[in-house]
């Protein structure tokens, strides 16, 4: 229930926001402020590097252990550190490259600042450590005050940076919080260059596999900013932050489930299927009952969150809303049964082919349909991720249902 608590609180503080920014800013500032934002959580996975999936886990098996917590911490912060060589070129990159972000260097600066305060913020270890009130803490307070800020100092549609700049100095102080507390219990330090990148590379398939996933999720904003205009770009945006936070509900399942699903497979493979099933199960039922719910109330829920000026986007919600069950078809085959097997590399492999699907299909159809095209390319593409993982689990005979038949 902790985790879902704060699962809940990541959803309800954008939703609190989303209608205050969305008639603050207007479409077309809105579609700037959704460029900027994608291309924070972009570098975020960057710097992330899979931690939450690799690190969380190495600290679970050696909780106990002070010297190896404390060396890993350090080759952890090294290896971010490092990281943030690739992030800053590609943030220039970005600047310079995207039609939406040429001549906004606030908006960039506060991009990039954003993802430089994430990488420092530990919660992946204190989450290791099963301190749920400390996670607890780091991640709503940074919702908590970025929000309070955007109500307090976004006014106008010029501001379309402020939003990021305000997320960025509530995770900088969340994130120095979390490392206080680890520096009075194990100590905090660097690594050195060679031991971040020993990090590097034995984390480089999860890597891999988190980056090409943020890409598939953010690829969308940065593509339409190419083929149609920003109050375009703007509203299905706008759309888009409705529905795409429902599929956070799946991340509570990671972190209940991956860990007694991996024990299972080396150590009871019928229970582990029978658990397997009952997961699938659920979150396949919830991502339904979102489909139904959102797509009956989308004539609603537009004018009630966005405003008037986003009525075009009551079509895009009910075809996004068809995402929520294939994501968590996807999200189980991924996250909760191939991890657990040890699969990372086809993982990875399936997640690079998705991008590449993403940007291919999505180019065209935005170019030739706009953002309707755009939102079928999102759940075309996340049917093709589902579809991938099920067809390469089948092939395998390693499907939670198939022992139970024999196989």
């Amino acid at each position: 229930m902790g985790l879902y608590s704060i699962q809940a609180t990541n959803v309800l503080f954008p939703l609190l926001t989303l209608p205050y920014l969305s008639r603050v800013l207007g479409p077309e500032s809105f579609g700037l402020y959704a460029t900027g934002q994608a291309l924070s959580l972009f570098l975020q996975g960057l710097l992330e590097y899979g931690l939450a999936l690799s690190g969380t886990r190495e600290v679970s098996k050696h909780r106990n252990e002070k010297e190896f917590l404390s060396q890993l911490l350090a080759s952890a912060l090294t290896a971010r550190l490092l990281l943030t060589i690739p992030a800053t070129f590609l943030s220039i990159l970005a600047f310079f490259s995207l039609p939406m972000l040429k001549g906004q260097v606030a908006l960039t600066l506060a991009a990039s600042a954003w993802a430089f305060a994430f990488s420092l913020n530990p919660t992946w270890f204190f989450l290791g450590l099963e301190r749920v009130r400390m996670v607890a803490f780091l991640e709503v307070l940074p919702r908590a005050l970025s929000a309070l800020g955007i109500f307090s100092f976004v006014k106008e549609p010029s501001q379309a940076y402020l939003p990021l700049l305000l997320n960025a100095l509530a995770t900088l102080l969340a994130s120095a919080i979390g490392i206080l507390f680890l520096r009075g219990e194990i100590g905090v330090r660097l690594a050195s260059p060679r031991e971040g990148a020993a990090l590097l590379k034995t984390g480089l398939p999860l890597f891999v596999f988190r980056i090409a996933a943020g890409l598939q999720a953010t690829a969308s904003v940065f593509i339409l900013g190419l083929f149609v205009p920003s109050g375009q770009v703007g509203l299905y945006a706008a759309v888009d932050r409705v529905v795409k936070p429902l599929t956070v509900a799946w991340e509570p399942f990671n972190r209940l489930f991956s860990a007694r699903l991996a024990y299972l497979a080396q150590t009871d493979s019928s229970r582990g299927n029978a658990l397997g099933r009952q997961v699938f199960g659920v979150m396949v039922g919830l991502g339904l009952l979102g489909t139904v719910v959102i797509y009956l109330a989308a004539p609603t829920l537009v004018p009630l969150l966005l405003g008037g000026k986003y009525a075009e986007g009551v079509g895009i919600m009910r075809i996004l809303s068809l995402i929520l069950p294939l994501s968590a078809v996807a999200h189980f085959l991924g996250a909760q049964w191939m991890l657990p097997h040890g699969m990372d590399r086809p993982l990875a492999g399936i997640a690079l082919l998705a991008v590449f699907l993403s940007v291919i299909i999505g180019s065209l159809s935005a170019h030739f349909l706009g953002i309707l095209g755009m939102a079928w390319t999102e759940v075309l593409t996340t049917a093709l991720i589902a579809l991938a993982r099920l067809g390469y689990l089948a092939r395998a005979k390693r499907l939670p249902w198939q022992n139970r038949a024999g196989a």
